[in-house]
């Protein structure tokens, strides 16, 4: 699997596992709705209004997990990681590739899934940067995707 796919898999358990969390401790605040008197109306509207940031962003990983499970990968060749990229919004970088298509070097860059923290070993910079990869190219999003390290 490659290291989008795992990257988007780890999202979708952890915002699944947050998300039940967070829905049972507001279930177990449900007590002093009824000894407060609070409307139950407000209360329910409350609760999905403070899930439904989780339900968005479980939706869109999976969506992506789904995608990078199943993405067609041109262009699969070794190449060795030597740079980054940051995407300037989030802590996390990506990574830079070059490819050898038809005798030309062409660069792409991965998405911004590697940082120093992650949940998954595959996508720590320091496990990647210096490395030598199996990369293939995502033609669709002109994105380049680590297969796995050798």
């Amino acid at each position: 699997m490659n290291h989008n796919a795992i990257y988007y898999k780890s999202q979708v358990r952890l915002t699944v596992i947050s998300s039940i969390a967070l829905a049972v401790s507001l279930l177990a605040m449900l007590g002093c709705v009824f000894s407060e008197g609070m409307e139950l109306w407000i209360f329910w509207i409350c609760f999905f209004a403070i899930l439904c940031p989780f339900i968005i962003i479980f939706i869109y990983a999976f969506v992506k997990y789904n995608y990078y499970k199943n993405v067609n990968l041109k262009y699969i060749q070794e190449v060795k990681i030597e740079k980054t990229h940051s995407n300037g919004v989030s802590y996390a970088s990506g990574l830079v590739v070059n490819f050898i298509i038809n005798e030309e070097i062409k660069t792409f860059n991965t998405i911004s899934i590697y940082g120093g923290y992650c949940i998954n070993k595959e996508t720590l910079l320091d496990n990647v940067i210096g490395e030598t990869v199996i990369a293939g190219l995502d033609e669709k999003n002109q994105v380049a995707v680590i297969i796995k390290k050798l």
